[in-house]
């Protein structure tokens, strides 16, 4: 993915989309958001931390380790992205999002 303006003009156009995170897949029906990666906002002292879709359980493991903490649910492989997680999870990781912003074709 070039681009958060790429993906709403392909959810404008109606386009079935495919998101992997960090799976490398060169099949073009797929969109690959592994560069949406990174830590925008994180609060140690408040326990809040506003990530990025692409970023993986290890990254997001090794910033919460500098100030001794950790991730408050087990995950099964660290490669895999708060993304997929988000996606793929029921309510014990769903109790730790205190919330969410969907990119859709308007923004």
């Amino acid at each position: 993915m070039s681009s958060i303006a790429e993906l709403q003009k392909q959810v404008r156009e109606g386009k079935e989309l495919r998101i992997t995170g960090n799976v490398d897949n060169t099949d073009k029906e797929y969109i690959n958001i592994s560069s949406y990666s990174g830590v925008v906002e994180y609060f140690p002292e408040e326990l809040v931390i506003t990530l990025k879709a692409g970023t993986t359980i290890q990254e997001i493991n090794n910033t919460l380790a500098a100030y001794g903490q950790a991730l408050p649910f087990f995950t099964e492989s660290f490669e895999k992205t708060i993304g997929a997680l988000y996606a793929t999870s029921g309510p014990e990781f769903s109790d730790s999002v205190l919330g969410v912003q969907i990119i859709n074709g308007k923004g």
